[in-house]
Parts: C-alpha cells; structure tokens; sequence
C-alpha cells in the first residue's frame, strides 16, 4: 500500500473513530532529525515507510494500535523498546507496534536496514510472518 492509499483509509478511519483519536490522539509528527536520530542511536535505518508514517501521522497513540515512537520523550520511543524487548525478540527484528496482548509486530532487519514487510512475535507462536505487506497495512486493519 502506498501513503496516498493510506491517506484515503485513514480519513475514512477517523470518520468512523473519532472518539478514540479526540480521547488518545496520535504525538505530532516526527521530523527528519528526529528520525535521523533515532537511526544512529539504534545503528539502522527504518523502513521507508515506517519514516513516512512517522514524518506524516506521528506515533504513539494511533486509534485502536499503538506505534513506536521517534519522539525521544514519548512512552513509545523506538529506542527504548528496541531495548525492552531484546530479552525475547530475536535481534534481527525491529518492533514497530504493541498489540497490548504480550505480542510485538516487527520488521525483519538486513543489512541494518528494516524490510517493509510485517513480522508478528509472541511467546506462543515466536515469530510468525503476517499478511500486512507494509506499516500502512498493520496500521490500516488495526487502529479503526
């Protein structure tokens, strides 16, 4: 899915949530320093469009899903869960959301860089490939 796509489920998402995002609404967008920042601080790049997520949408609170954060003083910031879930996530994945259930959805890491596709980790199952091709499409089937 491309971000004009998700720009449209968005919209249409909101419309029907408006609750969810007026109660818990979404930090305001990263920048590119900040995103630049959190790449060296963890010694990856993102993928492409988890920074177009971020730069555009922002992260933590996002309707129904939470995403991880570029935002250094967000209770999600990136960093700081790559750090909280090194005890079981493998690491050559990347967490990008919490799904508030003990499971983590990831980006598999090669060459220090995040692939697009989205990985589901729990302590049943352990890493599991999804069907979200993209961050847009997790974020499009979990937070309307």
């Amino acid at each position: 899915m491309d971000i004009t796509q998700f720009r449209k489920i968005d919209a249409l998402g909101r419309l029907k949530r408006t609750a969810i995002f007026e109660a818990a609404p979404p930090e305001v967008p990263a920048t590119e320093s900040e995103i630049a920042a959190i790449e060296s601080a963890m010694n990856i790049k993102i993928s492409n469009k988890y920074k177009q997520f971020l730069t555009e949408f922002g992260g933590g609170n996002y309707g129904l899903a939470i995403i991880f954060s570029a935002k250094k003083n967000s209770e999600w910031y990136l960093p700081a869960q790559v750090i909280k879930t090194r005890g079981y996530l493998p690491p050559d994945y990347l967490p990008v959301s919490d799904d508030f259930s003990g499971g983590v959805y990831c980006q598999k890491l090669k060459d220090f860089g995040a692939c697009e596709e989205i990985y589901y980790w729990n302590l049943d199952g352990g890493i599991l490939k999804t069907d979200y091709s993209d961050i847009f499409e997790l974020i499009g089937n979990t937070a309307y």
